[in-house]
């Protein structure tokens, strides 16, 4: 390391013990040259608790390299020297190495000798305002599944929402891209929706698999991995029968994925299985381009007010509703009467749950509402306390439909039941 490589030809040397205010001046015009003895020191300038304010707040702002390829390196070291920062000097620049313990002294520093607040540069030329510079920049906007864009219209903050929940679900699920792409893939397979077979198996090879693993698992289940055959059964289960999943089952995924990640898969699961009815309902078709990949959007808050869905108007001319169709939901409740039900509700209380309760400190950072709400609720408290971001994700997006959709509160709890019901629910 040579400082002939980077270093201005010298025009005036100083000593390692001369006052920094000394050299300030020569330093600005680059006519400072540090010997590398100098250069290998850490601690160039040791005596700052006499430097003005101004210089250390602006000491803190430079750029070390722009500084080194204009030749000012010692207003860099000194920068380096006021953050309490390490160097080390290359032919082409100079490198701060923050440490932890730099970091915080850089920014107790700052906090303590900035001003409170900062005057901004003057550009040399006129500047247009961030919105207008965004709509003459030629973007191309990404391409919407079919699903969102039918129910833009109808519903465009639902939309919204529902497409920032695909994307945590599709590319941040907290399994990771593999696992979570299995069971997406195998409960699309249970119930036969190909649209979402297809984005599964899309995803699963953005995440690396290859055409043979992906052959080998949805393929045979009887040639799968101990894991994947939990795995593959766990989901296609939940899709078809959950209230038929045991408490045995579920102590087998425990020992092997922690309650953390049991509750992520089922709350994998409980997105697919209400993604992909959605899919099934609206008959949607693969794109021509697609399967896309999920889109990550940040609404604009301010914008999203002035969208209004459309007013809920009543067609005339309904045809009357059908009363003779055969219920298929095989629990006789209607044979039960109001003491069994009681005696029912009970022993489902104190059943014993699953999944360890989470510790009641999980649940900090959440509103008071709903921080309320978890302390009361078993299954949200396992849900919050264990993946807080899916659990609020899927809270956000429901609240934004309920609120946009204006649905009937008689009807809109009339379809829970029947849902619940047929299910056999005990919720």
């Amino acid at each position: 390391m040579h400082s002939s490589r980077f270093l201005p030809r010298p025009q005036q040397k100083f000593k390692s013990d001369e006052k920094w205010t000394e050299l300030l001046p020569y330093a600005a015009e680059g006519q400072v040259s540090l010997d590398e003895e100098m250069m290998k020191k850490t601690h160039l300038i040791t005596n700052i608790s006499k430097a003005p304010k101004e210089w250390k707040s602006d000491m803190l702002e430079l750029d070390y390299r722009r500084l080194a390829r204009r030749s000012s390196v010692l207003l860099a070291l000194l920068a380096i020297s006021l953050s309490g920062q390490q160097f080390e000097l290359t032919a082409q620049e100079v490198v701060p190495m923050q440490t932890s313990e730099s970091r915080a002294s850089l920014e107790n520093t700052a906090a303590r000798d900035s001003p409170k607040a900062t005057t901004p540069l003057q550009s040399r030329f006129s500047v247009t305002n961030n919105t207008e510079a965004w709509s003459r920049l030629p973007l191309q906007l990404p391409e919407l599944p079919s699903w969102a864009l039918t129910l833009v219209e109808p519903l465009p903050k639902a939309t919204a929402a529902l497409l920032q929940l695909d994307h945590l679900h599709r590319a941040q699920n907290p399994l990771g891209a593999v696992l979570s792409g299995k069971l997406r893939w195998a409960a699309a397979d249970a119930i036969d929706c190909e649209y979402a077979r297809n984005y599964a198996w899309a995803d699963l090879q953005r995440a690396g698999l290859s055409d043979k693993e992906l052959q080998s698992f949805t393929a045979d289940t009887a040639n799968l991995s101990e894991a994947d055959r939990v795995v593959s059964d766990f989901a296609r289960r939940m899709t078809l029968a959950a209230n038929q999943v045991t408490d045995e089952e579920m102590a087998t995924l425990l020992e092997m994925f922690g309650p953390e990640n049991v509750v992520a898969m089922v709350h994998t699961l409980a997105f697919a299985n209400f993604q992909y009815r959605l899919f099934l309902g609206l008959g949607v078709q693969v794109e021509p381009t697609g399967p896309l990949p999920p889109i990550q959007l940040r609404p604009d808050a301010e914008a999203q007010k002035s969208i209004t869905a459309p007013e809920r108007v009543i067609p005339e001319g309904r045809p009357a509703a059908s009363t003779t169709a055969a219920s298929t939901a095989s629990v006789g409740w209607n044979q039960r009467d109001p003491i069994s039900l009681e005696l029912s509700l009970d022993k489902q209380k104190n059943r014993s749950s699953r999944i360890p309760l989470p510790p009641l400190d999980r649940l900090d950072g959440l509103s008071t509402a709903r921080k309320e709400h978890a302390q009361k609720v078993v299954w949200s408290r396992i849900s919050y306390g264990y993946q807080q971001k899916l659990t609020q994700s899927w809270f956000d997006m429901l609240q934004t439909f309920y609120q946009e959709a204006q649905m009937d509160r008689v009807f809109s709890n009339s379809v829970f039941w029947v849902v619940t019901r047929s299910n056999e629910c005990f919720y």
